[in-house]
């Protein structure tokens, strides 16, 4: 979302590519990327999940500048198949058992994931492009031109592709073949701003998005109209309402800014439900169920009652780590810290318990499909995972 980028960002380290090719469970013993013990990962430690197989997603053997990947992995629910878009330009899938299909060098780095819907997979590029591409073989069927840096995973829903820009402009395009349908757009910020923004949700005929001013908006599927919007920044700098939003079952809408704190709203009316002061957030995910709203920040992960806004628990984090982007699954908290761990929380405790370290880091959010989590580490190394133990609920 920001045009001079601070604050969480600052935090990105230089991620080197490492060799590797997608390998069974039962062969990958000395042979995986460094994996550095982190707390609840040593030995005698639970047992919270298995690597059923990993591959290089980035093939780039130059060793340029390259921060993170950001970009979460997109999985097909009937297939198995893995979609991943990585620093080198470039998208790529696999199959079930992490075996290459196709890719499709798109020329830009990536900034979100894409999203695969009815046999196409749409993919936000950091140059501006949306791209639908055909799932099984990488085709291009469309392509958009925005003119603006997308850092938004595409949102698909009732004929429309949504994604957000870091100008703060929210576009809609048709679903089918790739033409303008809307924008809405509001001023930036004269000061400095926090890198990133929030992927949209989509209600009951609303388009929820937060902004770098400081704002949340609900806007009108059908033609960007504005429904009503929010003040949650209060002015104060560094307002971005990055963070989230997430729905839950009852039509509530959570958003955070990171000045000021967490923010429950009636999805209809925008009106406040209930707010907790806490500054840094960065990340949001709602619960199984719904009853339970997760938010991550600056060296911090916490649960609260989504109805009530009561703090359930609270866990510090190291000095230098922050939450990237949060997933549930099984009744744990999946969080990725940036250039630190993939953590495994438990979602009834806040009790660590388990730690992934591919070396380098996990900036993506893991995707969550059952039982199963894929994830993206900084070195462009894919995985997939068995979540194998259950949270508490």
């Amino acid at each position: 979302m920001a045009r001079r980028l601070v604050g969480i960002a600052a935090l990105a380290v230089a991620a080197l590519l490492v060799a590797g090719c997608a390998e069974t469970r039962k062969s990958m013993a000395g042979l995986c990327p460094a994996q550095r013990s982190s707390p609840g990962s040593a030995a005698g430690a639970e047992h919270v999940y298995s690597i059923d197989w990993w591959a290089r997603a980035d093939q780039t053997f130059a060793l340029p500048y390259r921060p993170v990947e950001p970009g979460e992995p997109e999985v097909d629910p009937r297939t198995d198949h893995v979609f991943v878009g990585t620093a080198d330009g470039k998208v790529r899938a696999f199959n079930s058992q992490g075996r290459f299909l196709w890719e499709h060098a798109v020329e830009s780095a990536f900034d979100a994931g894409p999203t695969l819907a009815d046999g196409r997979l749409y993919v936000a590029a950091s140059k501006g492009q949306l791209l639908a591409l055909d799932a099984a073989s990488g085709k291009v069927i469309w392509e958009y031109a925005s003119a603006e840096e997308i850092v938004t995973k595409p949102v698909v829903t009732e004929g429309l592709v949504i994604v957000m820009s870091s100008a703060d402009t929210v576009f809609a395009v048709d679903q089918a073949k790739g033409d303008w349908r809307w924008q809405y757009r509001r001023d930036q910020p004269s000061d400095f701003t926090v890198r990133g923004a929030g992927r949209p949700v989509v209600f009951e005929g609303r388009v929820f998005a937060g902004f770098a001013d400081g704002w949340a908006v609900a806007l009108d599927s059908k033609d960007g109209v504005l429904q009503w919007a929010k003040d949650l920044g209060g002015g104060k700098p560094f307002a971005d309402v990055d963070a989230g939003p997430v729905m839950d079952e009852e039509g509530r809408v959570f958003f955070a800014s990171f000045a000021t704190g967490l923010f429950a709203l009636e999805a209809g009316t925008g009106k406040l439900i209930w707010t907790a002061p806490r500054a840094g957030i960065s990340a949001l995910a709602m619960g199984e169920g719904g009853k339970r709203l997760f938010a991550g920040g600056n060296g911090f992960i916490s649960a609260f009652d989504g109805r009530s806004g009561q703090v359930g628990w609270s866990e510090r984090l190291g000095t230098d780590q922050f939450v990237s982007g949060m997933a549930v699954a099984s009744g744990l908290v999946l969080a990725s810290t940036g250039s630190g761990p993939l953590m495994f929380f438990d979602g009834g405790t806040g009790r660590l318990r388990q730690s992934f370290d591919p070396g380098r880091g996990v900036w993506a959010r893991p995707h969550v499909h059952g039982a199963q989590a894929c994830v993206l580490s900084n070195r462009g190394v894919v995985y997939q995972m068995a979540i194998e133990a259950r949270g508490r609920p």
